[in-house]
């Protein structure tokens, strides 16, 4: 692509949504489900989407994160392999936690 500007939007919302899968695997999943230590966002004070937002309300804002990256491919003509690739790796996100 000659002009990598408005794939940035797409890398930021993905990054984003990453975070809060990741916030929401902190809060409910085990060590052992992990690999890594698990409830670290809490006992540390650390600021998370679970801890801002709820966990429902946290997995309602990955979907949402999902779906606007989805909305900021720009217009190519891979876009629509590309938002499919996008909704099944936020599925397995989601599914994660």
């Amino acid at each position: 692509f000659e002009d990598p500007g408005p794939w940035r939007a797409v890398g930021a919302l993905v990054g984003e949504a990453y975070q809060v899968a990741d916030d929401l695997a902190d809060a409910l999943r085990s060590a052992a489900d992990l690999g890594k230590p698990a409830g670290q966002d809490l006992r540390l004070d650390r600021p998370s989407a679970v801890a801002t937002l709820g966990v429902g309300s946290a997995r309602a804002q990955l979907e949402r994160l999902v779906e606007r990256a989805c909305d900021a491919v720009p217009p190519v003509p891979a876009a629509p392999e590309v938002r499919r690739w996008l909704r099944a790796a936020g599925m397995r996100l989601t599914n994660a936690v």
